[in-house]
């Protein structure tokens, strides 16, 4: 399955580009709406060929998926900001310096995983 850090790539690499409206300017005032609709798009087609080639779904199931994995990928790194910004620390740890931690690096994951497998659980069952 294709990670959330291809949608992490393609938004940071346009959130500064294009970036003009925050996203949620008191949990993460990096984050602009132009740099997370780039990343949805990048991340859905990038997860949906991994969907479409890797598991017995249809079109409609994968990309369905896809839209709900990246999403949920966005709401784990909002989450991480919000308990960042709750306990007043700019970065989780300095074991990986400049990418604000480990947790930083895997935020998005801890979220969107579950829901994946769940929401491939439950296409099984139907």
């Amino acid at each position: 399955m294709g990670r959330p850090t291809r949608s992490n790539t393609f938004y940071r690499s346009n959130k500064r580009r294009y970036g003009k409206r925050k996203l949620a300017s008191n949990i993460s005032p990096n984050k602009t709406v132009e740099g997370f609709l780039a990343g949805l798009i990048m991340g859905v087609v990038f997860n949906f060929f991994v969907l479409s080639n890797t598991l017995e779904l249809s079109s409609i199931q994968s990309l369905l998926l896809s839209v709900i994995f990246i999403l949920f990928a966005t709401l784990g790194d909002l989450f991480e900001s919000k308990i960042k910004r709750s306990v007043e620390i700019k970065d989780a740890s300095s074991l990986l310096p400049g990418h604000g931690g480990v947790l930083d690096r895997i935020d998005s994951q801890l979220l969107s995983f579950p829901v994946l497998v769940f929401s491939i659980h439950f296409l099984d069952s139907i």
